[in-house]
């Protein structure tokens, strides 16, 4: 939903909680002719604040990944030397009556 249809400041809904969605946009337009200076700051409110779904998701980059935690816990592995104990093996589907197809899977097997 594009951010400009649900505004809770006031002025900007009926007594319904409807917003004007022409006076919603004008709203967010103006906010962003202002972050316009700093480019990265006008893509991060045009994430947190979009008109769209490309918006939506233009801090994300080619994964769903959340990079920051990732970043995090990288860093706690190589300053720490903190790293989770890995198990090795095999995974493997388990299949009824031996029929390898998708539908057969029954569970899966270590």
């Amino acid at each position: 939903m594009p951010c400009f249809k649900v505004i809770k400041y006031k002025g900007f809904t009926d007594e319904r909680g409807w917003t004007d969605p022409i006076k919603g946009k004008e709203f967010y337009e103006k906010n962003r002719d202002i972050k316009a200076e700093d480019p990265k700051e006008l893509v991060t409110y045009s994430a947190e604040y979009c008109f769209n779904a490309e918006e939506a998701f233009s801090l994300e980059g080619d994964n769903k990944f959340n990079k920051v935690i990732i970043a995090e816990q990288l860093a706690a592995i190589r300053l720490h030397k903190n790293a989770p104990e890995v198990e090795t093996g095999h995974l493997s589907f388990v299949y009824k009556n031996k029929v390898h197809t998708k539908e057969n899977i029954n569970g899966y097997s270590w």
